[in-house]
């Protein structure tokens, strides 16, 4: 009698792992899952911004998000804008996986000095809006836009 005990227990225990096994598997195979990777392109109204139109749309685009309430989108574009510009038209390689800190001292390493300081700025109170949400003053952000223009206006080739 005992010995039959031991033996169920034993096709229980197995039959047991059988059906677990799926979601041990499932679990295992969650953590190794290679996340996606994101595109640094803004948008410009569900348009993406192209060479064509980011000149000079974008920083005017931001500027009428801002009068429309929209603060964080009107910020977020010049910010992915100028992520934008910086790889395309300066061939800056940014990883995907590059937070705002990581991106700005590879743009003080590789930019002239006025640009990285607009763009220090720029990162600065993107990470005041996102993290702290502490909104710039009107003139910051109109300082914002027009020196964009300043900065990554270039001909389109």
């Amino acid at each position: 009698l005992f010995e039959l005990l031991l033996w169920m227990s034993l096709g229980i225990g197995i039959i047991l792992l059988i059906l677990r096994a799926p979601r041990w598997l499932e679990q295992f195979q969650s953590h190794i899952t290679v996340q996606p990777t994101y595109t640094v392109e803004p948008r410009l109204l569900e348009k993406p911004v192209t060479r064509e139109n980011w000149l000079p749309n974008l920083s005017h685009q931001a500027w009428v998000l801002w009068q429309a309430g929209q603060t964080q989108a009107a910020i977020s574009l010049l910010y992915r804008g100028a992520l934008t510009v910086l790889t395309t038209r300066d061939g800056l390689t940014i990883q995907d996986s590059a937070t705002e800190n990581e991106c700005l001292r590879l743009v003080q390493r590789k930019q002239p000095t006025e640009l990285a300081s607009y763009f220090a700025e720029l990162t600065h109170i993107w990470q005041t809006l996102a993290y702290a949400q502490r909104l710039p003053t009107d003139t910051e952000v109109q300082h914002l836009c027009q020196e964009w223009q300043i900065h990554f206006r270039h001909e389109v080739s």
